[in-house]
């Protein structure tokens, strides 16, 4: 998975539950996470990150249980909501244990019978006692100028493949690619709810061929790869694929078809691989100079 946030040590918490039609309510079960977790939660540690665990709702009592008000010492983090379905969060600390951050998904079932996803961040250093939710700033990446900045970094892993757009560790709590260009040519100016993107240029100037793969704070993972035509349409959109992430804490262990897996060479597995699960059908939409592509 490429998001940075995913290979830190975590606590996560999860209720199971079953959407059943007339809605059940269930007790809340009210988390104060700087206290440690009451009986009806169970524990089980992660088998691909160091030090996490993941924490639910015991399998006896999910019945009658839920996850209600999450809070700091006092500070609300997230409300309980009677038609919450699923809630879980996990927390852990980065930057050499001087931050901690914190993710809430809570999906809740609507009036209309349908579920909505809630997904919420939140940082803490070590210094203060509260947390602070997360809000990025969009920071517009041109592939042929770009350069190593202080935010973002420009590599060539191994010395082959495609190059490599990204906002550097460290700084992707407050800063995230949003604006994509391709000299003259606009690929995408979608930031709303952007969690993470990271851009891969293969092909040089004689063939370039962009992908861009966008996290969203809904759980969307979005794989769009470009290819260059010659002519007036420039980029054209070659292929979308969706995957969602954040439903529940086992999104790790997520599996590939495989005939996507086959089609994929070691290092693009390596990238991008987790999230090319469900192919879109896509119109064959073109990137002209400057015309917005959302």
């Amino acid at each position: 998975m490429f998001c940075h946030l995913a290979h830190s040590p975590c606590l996560v918490l999860f209720v199971k539950f079953t959407c059943a039609l007339p809605f059940k309510e269930k007790y809340p079960i009210d988390l104060d996470i700087s206290y440690p977790l009451p009986e009806h939660i169970k524990v089980s540690y992660s088998g691909q990150l160091d030090g996490a665990y993941y924490a639910f709702v015991k399998e006896t009592h999910v019945d009658r249980f839920r996850v209600g008000l999450l809070t700091y010492k006092g500070q609300i983090l997230s409300p309980g909501n009677s038609r919450d379905v699923n809630k879980f969060f996990f927390f852990f600390a980065t930057l050499g244990h001087d931050t901690e951050y914190l993710r809430v998904v809570s999906k809740t079932l609507t009036i209309q019978g349908t579920t909505r996803r809630k997904v919420e961040e939140f940082v803490r250093t070590k210094d203060t006692t509260r947390f602070r939710r997360l809000s990025r700033r969009p920071v517009t990446v041109n592939v042929i100028l770009q350069m190593n900045t202080r935010l973002v970094e420009v590599a060539i892993r191994g010395g082959v493949g495609p190059k490599r757009f990204e906002i550097r560790d460290g700084m992707g709590f407050d800063n995230v690619i949003g604006v994509v260009r391709y000299g003259p040519y606009v690929l995408t100016t979608r930031t709303r709810g952007l969690v993470e993107r990271i851009v891969l240029w293969d092909g040089g100037k004689e063939q370039p061929y962009i992908t861009i793969i966008s996290l969203y704070i809904d759980g969307n993972c979005i794989t769009t790869k470009y290819r260059y035509d010659e002519g007036e349409f420039g980029f054209r959109i070659e292929s979308k694929a969706l995957h969602q992430v954040f439903q529940n804490p086992f999104d790790e262990s997520g599996e590939v078809d495989a005939e996507v897996r086959e089609s994929m060479d070691e290092e693009d597995w390596r990238n991008d691989g987790p999230f090319l699960l469900q192919e879109l059908s896509t119109p064959n939409i073109m990137a002209r100079p400057d015309e917005v592509q959302a």
